[in-house]
């Protein structure tokens, strides 16, 4: 709970979590537990998902490489299997994002543009707590006091 106690202490949103401690401990769980960051999560996509969210030249350019990719790298072919079943691939996974990640240093042709590579990470953001981003669980005010 030190990293509560952090945030809180430091307040490094500004959330203005000072203004209610001592009188409204409420409001600091509201603040904390309110949807106002985002974050990677999980989110299962398929390439179907990929060709209806992206545009299409950019969705053609990533499973294009994907694809080839895939023949010299076991991880982006099992990705690129996982990606064509039924129940699709997490691209929210943190594996998923440094494989995105690793795959933008792959110098052109061949690797993601930056653009790219942005585009596929945001399909895995999502609305999020500051106790969700700082991977603790839903703030109450016992937790608060306990901190």
């Amino acid at each position: 709970m030190s990293m509560l106690a952090d945030e809180i202490a430091n307040d490094p949103t500004a959330k203005g979590y000072a203004a209610y401690l001592a009188d409204q401990p409420g409001q600091v769980v509201d603040l904390l537990n309110a949807n106002t960051e985002s974050m990677h999560k999980e989110r299962w996509i398929t390439t179907l998902t990929l060709m209806a969210e992206l545009e299409i030249d950019m969705a053609r350019s990533v499973l294009t490489k994907l694809e080839a990719l895939s023949a010299t790298d076991i991880v982006v072919k099992e990705f690129m299997a996982h990606l064509r079943s039924d129940k699709g691939a997490d691209i929210g996974h943190p594996n998923t994002i440094a494989m995105i990640d690793l795959l933008m240093v792959v110098p052109a042709p061949a690797g993601f543009s930056a653009e790219e590579g942005a585009a596929l990470k945001g399909l895995s953001l999502r609305p999020a707590s500051r106790m969700e981003v700082l991977g603790l669980p839903y703030a109450t005010e016992e937790i608060l006091r306990t901190r």
